[in-house]
């Protein structure tokens, strides 16, 4: 609003708070924004540092001719949230942009989507055809646009098309980027598996993420069964044994909170938020060991089998994740699918079944298992 009007004002980002000093004069009509305040994952907020400056913040606020908005990650905030329950600046409006407020309507996505394809992509929507090149070439079917429009992608609708449409490797996979696990999300989860090589603080997020993956994606902290089940999977992980204790669990759940766990609502229970990101932890607990495979094939949804399971000779497309089943687990693959077979039996079931790359190149591997049931 401010950058766009006819307005006095100009607008500035701050990269960190202490810019403040050399940046913003009391006489200038400005607009501030301090993204990320105080970090994107652990608060850097220092009190003898950054109280002086906010204290700063908020008298040139108070005079009326500066504007700032300030944005903070809700695992930062809950980090310093003595901070934003005492100092003044923070009784101005906060907006909670995860809230069912401030969730995009499909008109809303279409919208975002149109824009960015007509700017970055130079194309046009055509009714009942899709988005067409400056040459009318169809580059993006109607169906794609209508499955896109719909989804809710675990890093953000207006981030996730921002992606789209400016990486050709993810614009050829079509709606399937929005649905299917990315590359930086599998390499975030693999990140927290890695840097449990060196700290058990990790290591125990890392398996509490695996384990609420593969246990319907579900963890009770007050169920004491599950320490001895995460112990099992640390091994299985990183071949150590450690003794672990309730708390332990406990305060990994809520340090996972809000990044990659959330409450169920009315339970003491929590979920991975996303299922593309539940997704993500069974694939990286897979690329482990083949162990882990045999452990997760009669786990897995109709939906993550679908999108994801790939015969082993399959070569992914630039961008793609996907989870390659090894041709001595098929016994295991053929009794989950005839699982689903019994509990979803429709033609539209025997379809999708025979499109799969795994059915139509491996079907002969696949059918003797099925004379034997």
């Amino acid at each position: 609003m401010f950058c766009t009007g006819e307005t006095s004002y100009k607008c500035i980002k701050l990269n960190t708070l202490n810019e403040w000093e050399d940046m913003v004069s009391r006489e200038d009509n400005v607009v501030v924004l301090l993204d990320d305040i105080f970090g994107e994952t652990n608060c850097i907020y220092n009190r003898e540092k950054d109280t002086p400056i906010l204290d700063k913040v908020h008298a040139y606020v108070c005079k009326g001719n500066i504007k700032v908005i300030i944005t903070i990650r809700d695992t930062v905030k809950r980090q310093c949230h003595e901070l934003f329950d005492d100092h003044r600046l923070f009784k101005f409006d906060i907006i909670d942009l995860s809230s069912d407020k401030y969730k995009l309507n499909s008109k809303e996505k279409e919208t975002i989507l149109s824009k960015y394809m007509k700017t970055v992509r130079k194309s046009e929507y055509i009714k009942r055809k899709g988005f067409v090149d400056c040459h009318g070439d169809l580059i993006l079917k109607s169906a794609d646009v209508r499955i896109i429009i719909h989804e809710n992608p675990i890093k953000g609708f207006p981030l996730v098309i921002y992606q789209f449409v400016h990486n050709d490797k993810y614009f050829y996979l079509g709606s399937k980027f929005f649905d299917s696990p990315t590359e930086s999300i599998l390499e975030e989860v693999k990140a927290i598996r890695c840097k449990g090589e060196d700290f058990r603080k990790f290591m125990i997020q890392y398996a509490v993420m695996v384990y609420t993956a593969i246990n319907g994606n579900c963890i009770n902290p007050d169920d004491s069964s599950c320490v001895l089940e995460i112990t099992e999977i640390i091994d299985a992980i990183y071949g150590v044994t450690i003794k672990l204790k309730k708390f332990h669990i406990a305060d990994a759940v809520i340090e996972l909170k809000g990044s990659y766990l959330i409450n169920i609502p009315n339970q003491r229970s929590y979920e991975l938020h996303h299922p593309t990101l539940q997704e993500s932890v069974i694939i990286s607990f897979a690329q482990v060991d083949e162990e882990n495979m045999n452990k997760i094939i009669p786990l897995i949804s109709w939906s993550f089998f679908l999108k994801i399971v790939k015969p082993e000779p399959y070569t992914e497309k630039d961008g793609e994740v996907v989870l390659r089943i090894p041709t001595n687990s098929y016994k295991l693959l053929a009794d989950r699918l005839a699982e689903f077979f019994i509990a979803e039996y429709t033609y539209s079931f025997v379809s999708d079944l025979s499109n799969t790359e795994i059915f139509q190149q491996t079907y002969r591997l696949l059918i003797p298992f099925y004379y034997k049931l």
